[in-house]
């Protein structure tokens, strides 16, 4: 596996990603974290839960977090793999109320991290979907793998995580590529963490030529907006691919009403209509990139743990930026003729408010969780 990771990898989901996954966990001598949103229990699911059963039967500690919502019937399906395993899998933040919606902080990132070596970090559940199956193409989706001192943070983040001792310092404060070539990137409000987002507006500021973003769930707010316009308004070159095919229509739409604002400041829009979009990348001026779980929307800034890593290395970057222009080669570019319809753009304001109130109420929870650490900090204090 070392020898396979000379330079940072740049992943777009698919079977070779999954098929390089498996490798991971294949080769593992002594410890694996594996920690994601959704782990389906389906042909890819069982491929990687094998994997994982394998790894731990040769004496492997392995360590499996999922988050309850999203992987709410996994426990159940794999209930016979799990029990003749000695894989100790644990359920981020299960709910009550989980038939109902998304709600609460959940856990959002997707991390593989073997022997505190090897390791995978991006957007790209374990489904079917990713991996493309039948006719069907794999979802667009983006991930990186490497294998460097950094995966030892990522280990002792991932045993926080599982073993819940957030009163500790999880992570230091990174200064963005001070003498690194990768930096982890987290957010998490409640716990006063909002670096991939700090890291955003800070690349986009000091953009000169070129940005290119790809945006799945794609609701930016404000200081994004104004990011966004100001580089545009400053001669860069702005390109966003979204989705054309949505698994969430009533977001495709919400996402649309921004169309007319980016049509306003020369940012370039363009839909991928091959499959559904779930990637979430920015590349600037093809020297940094930045990959990950984390959307340009109010969920993922205040409601969900997020993990990203950022890249400078020359290769990786190159053979991303070669990917990104690639996707928008293969994508339709849309024109702001496309939303005059003012029917059309009544559906697209309603689509907006209607999914910024849902976000607004799967926010109340870790809203309400950090004033009340705030008051008891205070009361200490004080």
């Amino acid at each position: 596996m070392d020898n396979i990771h000379i330079y940072p990898i740049f992943w777009s989901g698919g079977e070779a990603y999954f098929q390089f996954m498996k490798q991971m966990i294949d080769q593992a001598v002594y410890e694996i974290h594996l920690q994601t949103y959704i782990f389906d229990y389906d042909d890819t699911g069982k491929q990687i839960l094998n994997a994982l059963v394998n790894a731990a039967n040769r004496g492997v500690n392995v360590y499996l977090v999922i988050d309850a919502y999203g992987s709410s019937d996994f426990i159940n399906d794999a209930e016979n793999e799990l029990k003749s395993s000695t894989i100790q899998v644990k359920m981020f933040s299960p709910s009550f109320f989980k038939d109902f919606g998304y709600a609460g902080r959940r856990l959002h990132h997707k991390i593989l991290c073997c022997d505190r070596k090897h390791t995978m970090v991006g957007g790209i559940n374990i489904s079917n979907k990713y991996r493309g199956y039948n006719t069907s193409e794999p979802w667009l989706d983006f991930g990186i793998s490497f294998s460097n001192e950094i995966s030892k943070d990522i280990a002792s983040f991932c045993t926080i995580i599982f073993d819940k001792v957030f009163e500790v310092r999880y992570l230091k404060k990174n200064s963005v590529f001070k003498k690194k070539d990768l930096v982890v990137l987290q957010n998490d409000w409640l716990r006063g963490k909002n670096q991939i987002f700090n890291f955003y507006i800070h690349e986009i500021k000091k953009a000169k030529k070129e940005i290119i973003i790809v945006g799945a769930y794609f609701l930016p707010g404000f200081r994004m907006r104004q990011a966004l316009k100001n580089a545009a308004n400053r001669g860069v070159n702005v390109s966003i691919i979204l989705t054309g095919i949505s698994d969430v229509p009533l977001v495709r739409n919400a996402t649309r009403f921004f169309y007319s604002f980016l049509f306003r400041h020369s940012i370039k829009v363009y839909e991928w209509k091959k499959s559904v979009l779930h990637g979430k990348v920015m590349l600037c001026d093809q020297q940094v990139l930045t990959v990950g779980s984390f959307n340009l929307n109010h969920l993922s800034q205040y409601g969900s743990l997020e993990l990203n890593i950022a890249c400078s290395n020359y290769t990786t970057v190159l053979a991303a930026h070669h990917t990104l222009l690639k996707n928008i080669m293969d994508s339709v570019q849309i024109k702001k003729e496309s939303i005059i319809n003012p029917f059309l753009r009544f559906n697209l304001f309603i689509s907006f408010y209607l999914i910024r109130g849902m976000m607004i109420l799967a926010m109340l929870k870790p809203f309400f969780r950090k004033k009340s650490k705030q008051k008891k900090v205070k009361t200490i204090l004080l």
